[in-house]
């Protein structure tokens, strides 16, 4: 597999990056209401973006899969069906479960919220249910940060410095 000079090795490094590269375009593309040629970017690049990406860049790929595939079906003159609101879930699912695994809090933020969005013209009230989730989940990482944070560093707050009366022996 490896050529004499390891232009194979180099070969696969910029497949990568141009991976990466078709994902910033892909965004920059949906930004400027190009919708269907930054679908068509992600669906022709997908297969080396799931090859050599890593786990954050292939989240934000079906995350702009997802957003794509919204605001190219907002924009017709009829409206949404349900089978149009149901496509981008599974991107979104997909999304998440990416974000979750480098814990990118922001990015999970957007995925829940786009969910709300899709649940709500729906009339499926669960979006509540993923408001509380996020809270949750946002909650225990900073709880989770502080309790680290506190362990490798000296604190003082007003919760050390009150102590509880010792019980009398009797």
């Amino acid at each position: 597999m490896l050529m004499k000079n390891g232009s194979r090795v180099y070969r696969l490094h910029f497949d990568a990056l141009h991976a990466v590269a078709c994902i910033a375009v892909a965004e920059c593309q949906l930004r400027l209401q190009m919708t269907t040629k930054a679908l068509a970017l992600l669906a022709s690049k997908m297969h080396m973006i799931l090859q050599h990406c890593d786990c954050l860049s292939q989240a934000k790929a079906q995350l702009l899969i997802a957003k794509c595939k919204l605001q190219l079906h907002q924009g017709a003159a009829s409206g949404m069906t349900k089978t149009e609101l149901y496509e981008p879930l599974s991107h979104l699912d997909m999304a998440q479960k990416g974000f979750t695994k480098v814990n990118a809090i922001k990015e999970l933020q957007q995925v829940h919220y786009l969910r709300a969005r899709i649940h709500h013209h729906l009339k499926n009230f669960t979006y509540v249910v993923l408001v509380v989730v996020l809270v949750v989940v946002v909650v225990g990482f900073c709880a989770s940060s502080w309790s680290c944070y506190s362990q490798t560093h000296s604190t003082t707050y007003a919760g050390s410095v009150i102590r509880r009366p010792k019980p009398s022996g009797g």
